[in-house]
């Protein structure tokens, strides 16, 4: 990512940040846990280009502790993360200063499988400052601390603002996700915007509140895969639960007044099934793009605003 505060300095790196690891019993097993901390699998974050030193208690002498590029973090074996990584000879500790842009990370015992979690790498140390923020070039998601729930969020109109009791109110700029430890919240809610999009369609589709792994499934391949918006339609189309929702072999009579019926929760007028069948007729607009319209209209955006006014939440 690449953002910017514009109104407060970066605050000052401290000169390193001790993390004393050990082990302790769970139902499900032995787990990692961080100064103490009684929670299993336990997400930490890591600023890049602190000095981070990890001290080994006692109880994790037997599960040696490493760090892994491998998505799970949860597994025996695998290879290691040494990048930034000085041991202490001597010593059962060893120092990791992330590197700028890195990708995140994970933990794991490279003896006993089920005993990783996740490290977050953050570029930016966010202070208790009420702070601003602006997104440059491709990064639009911006990375903050914690849990979703600590955390509040209101839009008028123009920036976001996050608000809760560690960071103060930071104010976001351009900014399309918020990534939080436990998940992911799309901003890009709007007519026309990628996550807005793909909830509108998926509800226009199946006529149901969406299941955010689906939505989170279809961003990713408007984003990252290359399909289009009309590509997202058409896979909804051939779909099962479209077919049972909709119906198969439909007339263009009968898919319109479906249209009306599953999308915008009312019965269509004479004019307004003519319109659609002129488009059709005159071959403007075939069913996967009218279903787009249907979304994306400003009826189907007034119902659907109050779901979503402040963001789509993914948890991981």
């Amino acid at each position: 990512m690449s953002y910017h505060s514009y109104s407060t300095p970066v605050s000052s790196i401290n000169p390193s940040v001790d993390y004393e690891v050990s082990v302790f019993h769970t139902e499900q097993g032995h787990r990692y846990q961080f100064n103490s901390s009684g929670e299993a699998a336990e997400t930490i974050e890591l600023i890049s280009g602190q000095t981070y030193t990890f001290s080994l208690a006692s109880s994790a002498l037997s599960h040696p502790f490493k760090f892994s590029e491998i998505s799970d973090g949860v597994h025996a074996g695998g290879l290691s993360y040494d990048t930034g990584v000085t041991y202490t000879q001597g010593t059962d500790a060893f120092s990791f200063v992330p590197k700028n842009g890195a990708s995140d990370l994970y933990y794991y015992c490279s003896v006993h499988s089920g005993m990783g979690g996740k490290i977050r790498i953050l570029d930016y140390n966010n202070t208790s400052a009420n702070e601003s923020f602006i997104a440059e070039g491709s990064g639009y998601t911006f990375e903050t601390s914690g849990n979703y729930e600590l955390y509040s969020l209101r839009n008028e109109g123009g920036p976001w603002y996050l608000t809760s009791s560690s960071y103060g109110t930071d104010t976001l700029n351009g900014f399309k996700r918020i990534e939080f430890n436990n998940g992911t919240l799309a901003l890009d809610i709007d007519a026309g915007e990628t996550a807005g999009q793909a909830y509108r369609l998926y509800q226009a589709a199946f006529a149901r509140t969406p299941d955010m792994p689906g939505v989170a499934y279809h961003m990713n391949d408007m984003e990252n895969n290359g399909l289009s918006i009309q590509q997202i339609a058409s896979n909804f189309m051939a779909s099962p639960e479209f077919k049972t929702q909709y119906g198969e072999n439909l007339s263009d009579d009968a898919y319109i007044n479906a249209l009306y019926q599953n999308v915008l929760g009312r019965g269509a007028s004479d004019d307004e099934v003519a319109y659609y069948q002129d488009h059709f007729d005159r071959g403007i607009w075939d069913r996967p793009q009218v279903m787009i319209n249907f979304a994306e209209s400003p009826e189907n955006l007034a119902l659907v605003g109050p779901d979503i006014t402040s963001g789509i939440w993914m948890p991981f």
